[in-house]
């Protein structure tokens, strides 16, 4: 995956801080179950956001 840096939202700059880096890996986590499992990463996120999540049957 590629280095995560400071990005931009809305014209303002913000750095990686804990709760921004903590989103963004819980982000990248989900994103590599839903691939391992051979599901659409964006109907995947699509339907997260909607509050439907993909939830692995066995952990």
């Amino acid at each position: 995956m590629a280095l995560l840096a400071p990005f931009l939202i809305h014209g303002a700059a913000f750095s990686k801080t804990f709760d921004v880096g903590s989103l963004l890996c819980r982000i990248r986590s989900y994103i590599s179950t839903c691939n391992k499992n051979g599901r659409d990463i964006m109907d995947s996120l699509k339907n997260a956001i909607k509050g439907d999540p993909f939830i692995p049957e066995s952990i």
